[in-house]
């Protein structure tokens, strides 16, 4: 378009007046206008409006477009008859102008996630793929939350998820407490030789531990199922056991004492220093040796029927041990035997003894018959 500016004898008036005197001429000066068209599907553009020509334009438009529902609009260029990234430009006019403004969609992915620290949450471009993670396992003193799975149905702490969408995911995680267990004899002290300890966990499982072991536990009820040791269970009945932080499981075993009391069968008296042995239901055989008192004593016994054995004799006792006992056994011992040949000895010598003295006697009353 053209601006009136003015006459050519300087009345800048739309109308004049003119003295014609003589031939003359007059002319109107104008000033071209080109119209420029700043069109944007978002936001709000600036900058759309006459300029005169060669005059310039300051274009612009507000970026990014949030739609305020987990999508936006992220400006990536003018197009038309000015190309440009920036969402502010400078245009000079020369002629009429249309300049479009060019948005592309993204969606907004968010990650929610009780413990650890999540990576990937943001803005992605629409059919792209999002990359997230998170570490498996978070530490918090004597808990731990171990992850699972997102609520997406992927187990992997590392993956990928197309953005087709505004989308929000969570993480699936499960509890567990560090906690120590070990099995105590009677007196308190940690009984050797346990070949495992087995737990039903809260899931039904079967978990095997060791003894003094430090683990980690799901929260929930953890069932005492077995406790073996020297090949029988000696658990006192299916006990429930809680996981808490830091806990100390004191777990008592079903064992027994055993006291064989070795007497000599002559004289009843105790037998010192003679060797006892038992044999364990795993087949180990346990020996000790009596003491002046005549006994042998034997602690930490799984419920079994045991055979008691005297070495050097041929006294074999058989029990059952489910409780403490104390048994006697008596043996012949070597004392014994000498005792019984010293015995018979002094009895032959007597009776040979006896013999002679008579022999004499019948010598003497013969020779006085004479």
């Amino acid at each position: 378009r053209a601006i009136f500016l003015s006459w050519s004898n300087g009345d800048k008036s739309n109308t004049t007046t003119v003295d014609v005197f003589e031939p003359t001429g007059i002319e109107a000066n104008y000033r071209l206008q080109y119209f420029l068209s700043v069109k944007s599907d978002y936001g709000k553009a600036n900058g759309s409006g006459w300029y005169d020509e060669g005059a310039s334009a300051e274009i612009s438009v507000l970026a990014p477009f949030d739609h305020g529902n987990g999508t936006r609009r992220v400006f990536i260029g003018w197009s038309g008859d000015y190309e440009g990234t920036s969402p502010s430009a400078t245009v000079t006019v020369n002629k009429p102008k249309v300049i479009t403004a060019n948005w592309k969609k993204q969606f907004k992915l968010t990650i929610n996630s009780e413990y650890g620290a999540p990576s990937g949450a943001g803005w992605y471009d629409e059919g792209a793929w999002a990359t997230i993670s998170i570490q498996d396992v978070a530490y918090d003193g004597n808990t731990r939350y171990v992850f699972l799975g997102w609520d997406f149905n992927d187990k992997n702490p590392k993956t990928k998820i197309l953005m087709d969408s505004p989308k929000t995911i969570s993480t699936i995680w499960k509890i567990q407490y560090n906690v120590s267990m070990k099995v105590l004899d009677r007196s308190g002290s940690v009984l050797r030789d346990i070949s495992f300890i087995e737990f039903m966990a809260p899931n039904g499982s079967s978990v095997i531990f060791k003894q003094e072991t430090t683990a980690w536990l799901d929260e929930g009820n953890w069932t005492l199922t077995k406790i073996m040791y020297h090949g029988v269970d000696v658990k006192f009945g299916l006990k429930t056991y809680s996981p808490k932080p830091g806990a100390l499981w004191e777990i008592p075993a079903q064992i027994y004492s055993l006291t064989v009391k070795v007497l000599s069968s002559l004289t009843g008296w105790p037998v010192q220093g003679a060797t006892v042995s038992i044999t364990l239901p795993d087949g180990l055989v346990v020996s000790k040796t009596t003491n002046e008192k005549g006994e042998a004593m034997f602690t930490n016994l799984p419920p079994f029927m045991y055979e008691v054995k005297v070495s050097g004799n041929n006294r074999v006792l058989q029990l059952i041990s489910n409780e403490d006992a104390i048994v006697q056994l008596k043996i012949t011992t070597l004392q014994d035997e000498l005792f019984i040949i010293a015995i018979v000895l002094a009895a032959g010598i007597a009776a040979l003894f006896l013999v002679l003295k008579l022999r004499k006697i019948r010598l003497k009353t013969a020779k006085l018959h004479f």
